[in-house]
Formats: C-alpha cells, structure tokens, sequence
C-alpha cells in the first residue's frame, strides 16, 4: 500500500471506551471472542472493504514449555 505524499496524519488522542461486564473473565473471553461478528461490522472498520466476508480469531492451544 502506498501513501500519498499530500496527506498527512491526523494528530489525535487515542479512543478510550470501558464497561463493566458481570461475569467471569474467562467466560467474557471466551463470548467476546466467538460473538465478535455481530459487534465487529466489516464496513467500515475492516481493510480490504468487499474481500471480507468475516472477522474470527483462530483458536490456538496454550503450550507449556
């Protein structure tokens, strides 16, 4: 990808949203991993606009070492 040289980055401070879920982290987690489809929306918010077709996170095994 490249950049323009005319367009210039925009100075902002980062976005800082917060809530209090009542359940356990574990448990949270693990919702907001599998749910994340129906809070994430492709459009606007995911490069490569009509190539998307969903936003998942692959599981992976915890190894110990």
């Amino acid at each position: 990808m490249t950049v323009d040289d005319n367009v210039v980055a925009l100075e902002r401070p980062p976005v800082r949203q917060s809530i209090e879920v009542r359940s356990g982290i574990a448990h949270t987690f693990e919702v907001f991993v599998r749910e994340i489809a129906s809070w994430w929306p492709l459009h606007p918010f995911s490069y490569g606009t009509d190539r998307i077709r969903a936003v998942t996170f692959e599981q992976q095994l915890e190894r110990v070492c």
